[in-house]
């Protein structure tokens, strides 16, 4: 019932179900991840999006057994919200998919689905996704159509 979703236990579960079914045991995951509602449509595309990049990470970051961590950092404050992925894998080096691949096209269309704002590539050490509800950001990008 009711139309809004409690984030925390929500990713925590999807995390703690990913990291079981998809993670080898030389790949660690990180979570930071503070309490907030959201209604359950932008939940549940937070969720995809989270879930394709995991994906992403674990196939690309860390190839031939390669140990590494992922991190996913939520953050809440006043109904604005980010959700960060990280990890420590091979970043710039690894192999990117074209540039319209069915992966970054899914995770355009759940940043779109949940309002948000979304981010990805290579940082120093690493590779970063990052989803934010920015209502400044989607106005800038609104007014620059």
């Amino acid at each position: 019932e009711g139309n809004e979703v409690a984030v925390k236990p929500y990713l925590n579960v999807l995390l703690d179900r990913v990291q079981s079914a998809a993670f080898p045991p030389n790949i660690n995951l990180y979570r930071e991840i503070e309490p907030a509602m959201l209604p359950r449509e932008s939940a549940a595309a937070i969720g995809l999006y989270l879930n394709e990049a995991l994906t992403n990470s674990l196939k690309y970051a860390f190839p031939e057994g390669k140990p590494g961590t992922i991190g996913v950092f939520f953050h809440a404050n006043e109904g604005e919200w980010s959700l960060t992925i990280d990890d420590d894998g091979i970043g710039l080096s690894s192999p990117v998919g074209s540039p319209g691949g069915i992966g970054s096209n899914l995770m355009d269309a759940f940043a779109q689905q949940c309002g948000a704002y979304h981010q990805k590539g290579a940082i120093i050490g690493g590779f970063r996704a990052t989803l934010t509800s920015n209502k400044i950001a989607i106005q800038s990008a609104a007014a620059a159509e």
